[in-house]
């Protein structure tokens, strides 16, 4: 659903997203050994960019046609806005299932609609019949103490993500130990720890 006209969202989004970058991959899935970022993450990613724009995210759960939904609204200071409906799956029936089940989608709703990249592309593998666990390496030392002094703290993922957001490629899977312990000195300096 969106509203009657979108172009002035449309145009405040496409400059937004010339500036959003990849969010940080800063969780870890075991099952399926791959890296994701989670909703802070994604929020971090691309909050700046939408503020300069006149853009705003709000989100709400729904029910329709009997079922769970998490809506996830982008608006325009115009009025303007486009809406996205995730449905809430609960496989647990528990209230811890339902959180994680509804943080799930808000990430996946605000994503969706912003235009963050938040997880690996698998090309469709996970959901095809052949539900193979990917295989992705784990970390390098250096990748993993960078990882672990970012998120120690928020204050230290905020500085990071200010003054080197867009400037370094956070792939765990970049096996080069050189080039992270590179970044490693980078992160420390940023942090100003030893």
């Amino acid at each position: 659903m969106m509203s009657e006209q979108i172009n002035e969202l449309a145009s405040a989004l496409a400059k937004a997203q010339g500036k959003i970058q990849p969010a940080i991959k800063n969780c870890h899935n075991p099952y399926f050994n791959s890296w994701y970022a989670d909703l802070a993450s994604c929020k971090e990613a691309s909050k700046e960019a939408l503020e300069q724009n006149g853009l705003s995210i709000a989100t709400q759960g729904i029910q329709k046609d009997g079922k769970e939904y998490f809506r996830t609204m982008l608006m325009h200071s115009s009025g303007q806005f486009i809406q996205s409906d995730i449905p809430v799956y609960n496989k647990k029936g528990d209230n811890h299932g339902y959180l994680a089940a509804q943080t799930y989608a808000r990430r996946a709703g605000h994503c969706g609609l912003v235009g963050v990249v938040g997880d690996d592309d698998d090309d469709g593998n996970i959901n095809s019949n052949n539900q193979k666990k990917t295989q992705t390496p784990e970390p390098c030392k250096e990748f993993q103490e960078i990882h672990k002094l970012v998120t120690a703290t928020k204050e230290n993922r905020e500085l990071v993500t200010k003054e080197l957001h867009g400037q370094i490629e956070w792939r765990h899977d970049n096996r080069d130990s050189k080039y992270w312990l590179s970044i490693l000195a980078i992160v420390k300096g940023v942090l100003n720890v030893e």
